[in-house]
This record gives structure tokens, sequence and C-alpha cells, in this order.
């Protein structure tokens, strides 16, 4: 059996979270707000709401850059992961060293998690040519292990 708890972390990371995009653009307009009103008296007239439109829109597009620079920073260590492994058959084809692994559809319908708990009848491409199909039994644990057995029930490394 093998751990699967470190792929399905890293699966995870990869989701996008909004809301310091969010707060950091409520945060902008605070302060702009906040700046322009301790400077409604020294300014007068036109001057007065080109200057407020000009900070505001400027203050938002920085607080907005950076918030979108810290999503990217964060999302790194999930782009490490390339696309094809975040899919669960390409990643058990991969740690067992097997091609074309066929199983029932809830297990192949899963893309980034591991599929339900249980025991899944598959196939595997057997020989040089993949013509060849060979039985093997896929178990998924609770605990987030995997194993991949042969029709004999020794285990595929």
């Amino acid at each position: 059996m093998k751990d699967f708890t470190k792929w399905t972390e890293l699966s995870t990371k990869g989701e996008t979270n909004l809301w310091p995009i969010f707060l950091c653009c409520v945060a902008g307009l605070l302060i702009v707000g906040t700046v322009c009103f301790l400077l409604m008296d020294a300014l007068e007239g036109v001057f007065e709401f080109v200057f407020g439109v000009l900070l505001a829109g400027a203050f938002l597009v920085a607080m907005l850059g950076l918030a979108v620079a810290g999503q990217e920073e964060s999302s790194t260590e999930a782009e490490d992961k390339s696309s094809d492994t975040a899919i669960f058959t390409v990643q058990v084809e991969k740690e067992f060293g097997v091609r074309n692994l066929s199983c029932p559809p809830d297990v192949m319908s899963t893309k980034d998690e591991l599929p339900d708990a249980g025991t899944y009848r598959c196939a595997v491409s057997d020989g040089r040519d993949d013509s060849a199909l060979k039985d093997v039994t896929l178990i998924v644990t609770a605990d987030n292990k995997v194993g991949l057995y042969d029709n004999q029930g020794k285990e595929m490394k």
C-alpha cells in the first residue's frame, strides 16, 4: 500500500481564494476615502474631484496588484504538480509502474481526490504493445492509502 496523503494535499492547494483580493479592495477604498475626506478642505472645486478619482484609482490598482501577486505566489506549489498527475488514475499508473489503468466509472471520474474507500476491479495493459489486458484489484483505504494487486493477490510495485 502506498500513502497518497501528500498527493491529496497538493491537489487541494491549487484552489483559488478570493478573500485577499476582496479585503485589499475594501482596505483600499477605506484608505482612499479617508485621504480624500482629509484633503477636502485643502483642495477646491474640480481639482478636488479629479485628485480624488486619480488617487482612488491608483491606490485600488496597486492593492489589487498586490493581492493578485500574493495569490500567484501561493499557487506556485500546486503548479509544481503537473496537470497529468492531478488525475488520480494517472498518479496510480505512475506510482505502480502500470499503463492504461481502466477502472469503474466512479474511480475513472475522480480527478484531484481519492475515490471512496473500497475495493475496485480494474485492468491494466500487459505486454510491450499494450494489446493484452491484465485484471488487477485497486484498494483505497480511508486513511489515504492505495494498493494495486494482481489477480493472484501480489502487490504491484
